[in-house]
Formats: C-alpha cells, sequence, structure tokens
C-alpha cells in the first residue's frame, strides 16, 4: 500500500508538472485539483512552479484558481504563502479571476503567518482596485488600517499598496479614514509613505474637504526624504487648497521653498500655490488629475524599490532584500537567521 501511495504521488508530481510546461488550460483544469491530494513538501514544490508560470503566463492558471483557494484555506504556512503568492501574481494582471475569492482572501488577512496576510492584502488591492463592487471594502479597510497599526515591516508595503489601489477603484469608502491613514505618514517605509500620501492625494480629487483634515500631517510631508512623498503632498495639498484655501494657507511658506526643489515636487508645489493665489507660473494641467496620479504610480514605485548597493539577496531562490532583512525569506519560506 506504501508503495502504491508512492507511486500516486509521484504520477500526480509528473502530470501537473507536464500540464504546467505545456500551458493548456483544460489539461490545467483537469489536472491541478489532483494537488489535494498531495503531501505539503510536494504541494509547495508545485506550488513553485505555478508561481513561475503565474509570473510569465498568469491567464493559463486561471483555472486552477479553486484548488489555490483550498490550500489557501488550509495546509502549513508555507504552503499557504505560496498559494496566495500565485493569487497575487494572477491577481496583478487578471483580478477578475480572483474575484471570487474576495471573501478568502479577507479571512486570510487575519492568518497567523504575516506575509500571508500581506500577499492577501496584495491581492485583494488589484481586485479592488479594478472590480470594487467584489470586495467587503468596509471589512477590508478596518483590517488593513489595524495592520498598519500592528504587522511588521516586511509586510506593511503592500497593506499600503492595496490601501492605495481600493483608492483607484473607488476612493468613497476611504474619505472618512483620511484620519487612520495620516497617522501612518510617517511610517519608516519609503513605499508605506509614498502609498498612503498617494492615497490621500486620490481622495482629495474626489472628496477634498474630507482630507483638510489632515493637512498638518501632510505639511510636514513636505519635508520627507523621498522627492516623490514632497510632490505627491505638496499636490494634495493643492487639490485642499482649491476646495477651501483658508485649510492650507499654513502651507505656503512651505510651498514656496518646495518650488526650488526638482521637477517633480517643484511642478506640484507650483499646482498648490496657484490654488492658494501665489501668482506663480501656470501649471501642468495635468498635475493633480486621478487619471495622472494612477498612471504614473507604477513607475514611481519602481524607482523607489530599484535595487541599491546594499541589497543582498536569499541564498535559495535568489529574492532580494535590504540591509534589513526579515528572518524568513517570503519567496521560499527558508529562515535567513
Amino acid at each position: 500500500m506504501v508503495e502504491d501511495e508512492s507511486l500516486d504521488v509521484k504520477d500526480i508530481h509528473r502530470d501537473i508538472s507536464q500540464v504546467l510546461t505545456d500551458g493548456d488550460q483544460r489539461a490545467v483544469s483537469a489536472t491541478i485539483p489532483q494537488l489535494l491530494k498531495l503531501p505539503a513538501d510536494t504541494q509547495q514544490t508545485l506550488l513553485r512552479k505555478l508561481e513561475t508560470v503565474a509570473q510569465v503566463e498568469p491567464a493559463v492558471l486561471e483555472p486552477a484558481v479553486p484548488t489555490l483557494e483550498a490550500v489557501l484555506s488550509g495546509g502549513d504556512r508555507s504552503v499557504r504563502l505560496t498559494a496566495v503568492k500565485v493569487l497575487a501574481t494572477i491577481a496583478a494582471t487578471q483580478p477578475n479571476a480572483v474575484a471570487d475569492l474576495s471573501s478568502t482572501l479577507t479571512d486570510a488577512l487575519s492568518d497567523d503567518f504575516y506575509y500571508v496576510r500581506g500577499r492577501a492584502a496584495q491581492a485583494l488591492g488589484h481586485v479592488a482596485e479594478t472590480a470594487p463592487e467584489a470586495v467587503d471594502t468596509t471589512t477590508i479597510i478596518a483590517r488593513l488600517l489595524n495592520a498598519l497599526s500592528l504587522d511588521r515591516t516586511e509586510t506593511r508595503h503592500y497593506v499600503s499598496e492595496a490601501l492605495c489601489r481600493i483608492s483607484f477603484g473607488d476612493p468613497a469608502p476611504l474619505r472618512t479614514m483620511t484620519s487612520d491613514i495620516a497617522e501612518h505618514l510617517s511610517d519608516e517605509e519609503d513605499l508605506v509613505r509614498y502609498y498612503l500620501t498617494t492615497t490621500l492625494a486620490v481622495v482629495a480629487t474626489a472628496e477634498p474637504i474630507y482630507v483638510a483634515a489632515v493637512e498638518p500631517e501632510l505639511r510636514d510631508r513636505l519635508d520627507d526624504d523621498v522627492p516623490f512623498v514632497r510632490g505627491r503632498a505638496a499636490e494634495t495639498l493643492g487639490l485642499i487648497a482649491r476646495a477651501d484655501p483658508d485649510a492650507v494657507e499654513e502651507a505656503t511658506e512651505s510651498l514656496l521653498a518646495c518650488r526650488e526643489d526638482g521637477q517633480f515636487v517643484a511642478t506640484r508645489a507650483t499646482f498648490a500655490l496657484h490654488q492658494l493665489d501665489e501668482s506663480p507660473p501656470e501649471f501642468d494641467e495635468e498635475i493633480g488629475t486621478y487619471e495622472t496620479i494612477v498612471t504614473e504610480t507604477p513607475s514611481i514605485v519602481e524607482e523607489i524599490t530599484s535595487p541599491d548597493s546594499d541589497e543582498t539577496s536569499c541564498p535559495q531562490c535568489g529574492q532580494t532584500f535590504g540591509e534589513a532583512h526579515p528572518p524568513m525569506c517570503p519567496g521560499c519560506g527558508r529562515p535567513l537567521i
């Protein structure tokens, strides 16, 4: 009996590996559910192959989504992590394929493994950006804001990204949460500060009065170390000023100084000063629009996260980290200390 079980595992492993190599959606649909019959270590090996396929041709894996949901709902944490990473990768380009899993992904925001929580947030953000009606936005926002207070540095950027993508999909649910978001504008992570400032900017394109309450926190970001955060803060202040100039009056001096900054900051400071009637030069009319903020964000994120000389990498899977690396590789689960 043991030999038969061993043979069955090898057969399933071979069959799944083959359909992933072939890239046949119908074969994936028929074969991938057998993954649930395998032991955790074999599941993990095959899930990593699914992750590789998802990065190159995510549409092939759409039929595998129900199986990935089942894996995410049980199993050990390294298997759950790889499953949710595959789902997040699929969601990045095929969000509708993952939309039906929004409830399971929302539950995963409470997973006992922080990396699972982070990747679940990332997947939900992609879904919420494209299909906001498919997610329980109220519950998700509450859990994400809680995670900003409690979760580790290694996952907060996924959480802030999700909030930002929610605003891209529909900023309205975030309009009463601006004070909660602003509490984290001084986060130690550059990317978190950028995503949260951008979230407030998007809300301000539609509901500037709701963002006016956090003018002091935004004004503080005009001195941020990251120019993209400084510029986005200036832009948000300009959006507030367009609705209520008096709410931004105290930022005038700092905004005037920002006009001597680099182009990204200077153009947005000019936009803000125009709203305050400080007689600056004409501003770029694309500044302060929802479309521009959304369109330019991917390239800004890429620049903020571009590798530098201080990075190290996981010896097992090659994923890179900063000098202050996490205790466990989020790519493969290998301990790093």
